[in-house]
This record gives C-alpha cells, sequence and structure tokens, in this order.
C-alpha cells in the first residue's frame, strides 16, 4: 500500500490515512513523499514533520519535487491542478528534478531513498531519468519497473482522479479489471489525501480486508523486487 502526496501542506490528511491505515498494513504501508509541494521548501517545523511521518512507514519513495508542472499544461494538467509535473520534459529535465528532489528528501531524512513514484503517474523518459537521477526503480500505474530486473505487472486501486471527483469510485474499479485481465498483477492500494475529505478512506480499507481474506498478504515494494531478481546494491 502506498500513500502519495506526503507533505506537511496536507498535514491534517495524511495523518488521518496514517491513523486508518497503520492498524490494517502495519509496516508494510509506503509514503511517496514531495519534499518541496508547488515550490514551497520545508522549514525546521516541516523537516520535524516529515521525520516523524517517514519513521512510521516502512518504506520512503519520491514522489516528485514539487508535483507541480511549471511550463505550458496539458490535459492531464488541467484535470490534476497542474499535478503532472514531468510531463512534457526532456529526459535530463526530467532527470534534473527528480535529482533535486532526491537531494532535498535524503537531506531531510538523512537517509537513502531508492524508489520514485511519478506525479500524476507521469514519467515521460522512463527509467533512464531515473538512472541519471540516482534512483533505482519505479512504482507506476501498471507495473513495478526496476532498472535491475523486469517489470512486474501491478493491480492498482486509486480513488484519487483529479478535479473530478464523482469518477473515484469508478477509477478505482480500475484494479479489480486489471486483477480480472492478469492474474498475475500484483495488487497495490493506493491513498491520496483527497480521499479523507471525499470519504474514501473506508472504501480502501474494504479492499483492503477483501484482499486478505482472498489470500493476500502486505509486502515491501523491495520484496517485491528482490522475488523479481532483482540484484541488492551497497
Amino acid at each position: 500500500m502506498v500513500v502519495h502526496d506526503v507533505t506537511p501542506v496536507l498535514a491534517r490528511d495524511v495523518d488521518a490515512i496514517l491513523d486508518c491505515c497503520l492498524p490494517e498494513v502495519g509496516e508494510f504501508l509506503a509514503g511517496a513523499a514531495v519534499p518541496c509541494w508547488h515550490g514551497q521548501t520545508p522549514g525546521a517545523t516541516d523537516r520535524q514533520r516529515f521525520r516523524r511521518w517517514l519513521d512510521q512507514f516502512g518504506e520512503t519513495l519520491l514522489h516528485g519535487w514539487t508535483h507541480w508542472r511549471e511550463h505550458r499544461p496539458g490535459l492531464i494538467s488541467l484535470l490534476t491542478n497542474r499535478a503532472d509535473e514531468l510531463a512534457g520534459l526532456s529526459t535530463p529535465d526530467v532527470a534534473e528534478r527528480i535529482g533535486r528532489g532526491l537531494s532535498l528528501l535524503q537531506d531531510i531524512t538523512g537517509a537513502a531513498v531508492t524508489g520514485f513514484v511519478p506525479p500524476a503517474w507521469q514519467l515521460p523518459s522512463g527509467l533512464e531519468a531515473l538512472r541519471q537521477a540516482g534512483l533505482e526503480y519505479s512504482v507506476g500505474f501498471t507495473r513495478l519497473s526496476s532498472i535491475h530486473s523486469a517489470d512486474i505487472p501491478l493491480a492498482t486501486w486509486s480513488w484519487d482522479w483529479g478535479r473530478i471527483a464523482f469518477v473515484s469510485r469508478l477509477g478505482a474499479s480500475l484494479g479489480s479489471a486489471a486483477r480480472l485481465c492478469n492474474h498475475r498483477a500484483v495488487p497495490v492500494i493506493v491513498l491520496h489525501p483527497a480521499d479523507v475529505g471525499r470519504g474514501l478512506l473506508p472504501a480502501a480499507v474494504g479492499v483492503i480486508r477483501r484482499l486478505k481474506s482472498a489470500g493476500w498478504q502486505p509486502t515491501r515494494i523491495e520484496h517485491l523486487l528482490s522475488n523479481a531478481g532483482r540484484k541488492p546494491t551497497a
């Protein structure tokens, strides 16, 4: 399970997700952090909050530098309030922004970060930009991609589809559809702070419990990669 948009700007909702989901999945909850949300550099209090949160998550991922598209917006920008930070950029520009976010996040946490969640699911340059920036894998909507091993198919339940709140439940049904199409796809639950205000946390907990009843157990992303033949790095 992955929580996107982990940033002090959305502290109340991030705390609500942790309170709701930690009892369900414990240490197998991953946090996708945005260290400079919409260009706001975190101060001392924000850094402390980041560290407290990331102590609660079993894994920490980078979720962009600012999660904000600064250049000319496209269709996805309009639907997501310009959340597609990397869309339309060249590979060097993508790598630069990822590198800035990685440097800041690691400075805040004091720990190495190796995974990435593309903002608004958009990573135009693929793994090459990650490699240039010093990251090793990306958790996309349909696949877990690593520079060390073959892709792992994912079936993602995600309720936040930007400004159009009424499509939330329809979007979440894509996880069930992906499982029907590919029984090898690994279920992934994704929550966003926006889901809290929309009253969607109970729906997410329901999916978690149904998956557990079907025999699935929470696991770390690193464990999935190891089982796929990923070689450990120093």
